[in-house]
């Protein structure tokens, strides 16, 4: 397992106009300014790749292969892949040469695929969990998850899907909170998007003010793309205007770009989110030049008949107590 020194010089490919400005203003957040900051965020990387730090320099990646029991390569038995998906999780959490994590204190997020129905939130700390030394996943379906107990981790396996990692202070004390933002949820503010998730806030009594806020990478419109499309998807979406990119092609069919990541980082700032209050890691995890797992990209080199393994990365959200 290496951790990865990448210099932004030498990244590839470049990041586009956007993403360079929020790459700029990354510098004055408090995840790069705050010695203090309430929590310290870790991911790994299925291969090694050139853009996987772009952006995150205050973040540690590390080469960890895939990490879920459920996706990875398609040549080895169902018990094989989950023996090896385990090997590579306990290696990533080492204290010695991963993350130094312990697996016991980590709850996985258990994402809905829903969304039909309002944003769902998990308070973890009231559910039972069995002795363990790997992570455990919530038991119920939610694409929301907190604690208010800062010795625990909250981790995500997600698939071009960025996870909004946050905290701040409530009448209840300092609150630790993980979002799996999928283009669908993200593509219905109100209901499972970015509103949806700061009316949460807004029900825990979240002094906005006090917010940290880190948005780990996703598929980015130059990499995540479909064709084909049978109608224009602002049809399906009339709120998310600013998530797709689409064009109308001469057969009448329709094409467009998504860029969740950009979509979600845009819509905090629309609700008045200081960006020194926003650290976005600006990678594109749908690059075929990135190393990260990315079902969209799998998806579409499998159909360009290019072998390749639908695997998942590791999200780690590991805190500290408030000051």
């Amino acid at each position: 397992m290496i951790e990865s020194t990448t210099s932004s010089e030498s990244l590839f490919p470049p990041l586009a106009e956007r993403y360079e400005r929020i790459a700029k203003a990354n510098q004055e957040s408090f995840y790069m300014t705050d010695p203090n900051r309430s929590f310290d965020v870790f991911m790994s990387v299925e291969s090694a790749g050139g853009n996987r730090l772009l952006g995150a320099a205050a973040a540690r990646h590390m080469l960890g292969d895939n990490m879920s029991i459920k996706r990875g390569p398609e040549d080895i038995d169902d018990q094989t892949r989950v023996r090896l998906a385990n090997e590579h999780v306990r290696a990533y959490l080492n204290p010695e040469h991963g993350i130094g994590v312990d697996g016991s204190s980590v709850i996985l997020l258990n994402p809905a695929h829903n969304y039909d129905r309002a944003l769902n939130a998990i308070n973890i700390d009231l559910e039972a969990f069995q002795p363990h030394d790997l992570p455990a996943s919530a038991e119920e379906e939610a694409d929301f998850i907190y604690t208010y107990n800062p010795n625990l981790a909250l981790g995500a396996k997600p698939a071009d899907c960025p996870i909004v990692i946050a905290s701040a202070e409530t009448p209840k004390g300092p609150i630790y909170m993980m979002t799996h933002f999928a283009w669908r949820g993200a593509a219905q503010p109100e209901t499972t998007g970015v509103k949806a998730m700061t009316k949460i806030y807004d029900k825990f009594g979240v002094d906005r003010s006090t917010l940290q806020m880190y948005v780990a990478p996703g598929g980015q419109a130059e990499s995540f793309q479909y064709t084909g499309y049978d109608h224009d998807p602002y049809d399906e979406y009339p709120d998310a205007r600013g998530l797709f990119e689409v064009t109308k092609e001469e057969n009448g069919s329709y094409s467009f770009t998504i860029d969740t990541p950009y979509y979600v980082y845009s819509q905090l700032l629309e609700l008045g989110i200081d960006p020194k209050q926003i650290f976005v890691d600006v990678s594109d995890t749908a690059s075929t030049k990135s190393g990260y797992s990315s079902h969209g990209r799998s998806v579409r080199l499998q159909k360009e008949g290019i072998p390749t393994q639908n695997s998942r990365d590791l999200v780690i959200a590991k805190f500290r107590p408030h000051h």
